[in-house]
């Protein structure tokens, strides 16, 4: 099992796919804890390149601890580079933290329909009703299977109609997805995930170490006709070029920035 995880991680299309969403975000690598495994958070990386991200896998560990991937729900630029050295970056990392918001630049609305303590059959159908929200307004999104359920990433380009500062951004959506999930009866949406940009967000094409399954996104049928089966590390093609397979209705810039805004002002208010 451990060979197939490997082996997926040294996948060069695979590496390319996983470097196109770490660009201007803070990356993380991350396991959480268990009876045998103490919890561990690699934060503070910069992995927008396919050697970085590489160096970062072998010099903290990733392979040898079995981490998964994941990236900041907001954008930075500018954001420092920091030491291989764990005492200097421990340094580095407080002066980033105090730092860090001078550095936002964007915020996507991201939505997690997590199923870690109901079926996934119920983060299915919550999913579902969201999607069908989005496409009625033709939103632009991606979905991606999370390894415990789906998430749905609007990218922060097309909010800045909505809210063109990335901080109020952040602080409004945390209201408006909590009152959607009031609203809409929507028991598997994760609320906790909102209010900071540094917040980490996992990774599609990760491969997580212990399910052996990868944060894969979905298009119409797979999602619609989803199993467990399909996104099992060993049942997954080529993805070279395959990208997010985000909604775009063959639509501009400019028309889908506007079709957020109405959906944020109409749909969620």
């Amino acid at each position: 099992m451990n060979d197939l995880w490997n082996r997926w991680y040294n996948k060069t299309p695979v590496l390319f796919e996983i470097v196109k969403q770490l660009r201007g975000r803070e990356t993380c690598f991350m396991r959480g804890s268990s009876d045998t495994e103490r919890a561990i958070i690699v934060r503070c990386l910069k992995c927008h390149k396919v050697v970085f991200l590489k160096n970062n896998f072998y010099n903290w560990g990733f392979f040898k601890d079995k981490l998964n991937v994941y990236r900041s729900i907001g954008l930075f630029y500018g954001m420092p580079m920091f030491s291989y050295n764990p005492v200097k970056k421990k340094q580095e990392q407080a002066k980033f933290l105090e730092e860090s918001e001078k550095y936002v630049v964007g915020y996507d609305l991201v939505a997690d329909f997590d199923a870690h303590n109901v079926s996934i059959a119920k983060a299915h159908n919550d999913a579902k009703e969201y999607k069908k929200l989005l496409e009625q307004y033709k939103v632009p999104y991606a979905v991606i299977f999370s390894n415990s359920g789906f998430h749905f990433e609007i990218e922060h380009k097309f909010l800045v109609e909505f809210e063109p500062d990335p901080l109020k951004l952040c602080s409004r959506i945390k209201t408006l997805m909590e009152n959607f999930k009031k609203f809409y009866f929507l028991d598997t949406l994760d609320t906790g995930i909102y209010g900071s940009p540094r917040q980490q967000w996992r990774v599609a094409y990760s491969c997580d170490p212990k399910t052996l399954r990868v944060c894969y996104p979905l298009n119409d049928q797979q999602f619609d006709n989803f199993s467990l089966k399909m996104v099992k590390v060993q049942n997954i093609g080529d993805v070279k070029n395959r990208g997010l397979l985000t909604r775009t209705y063959g639509l501009d810039t400019v028309r889908l920035t506007r079709n957020t805004t109405k959906f944020l002002k109409e749909a969620i208010i």
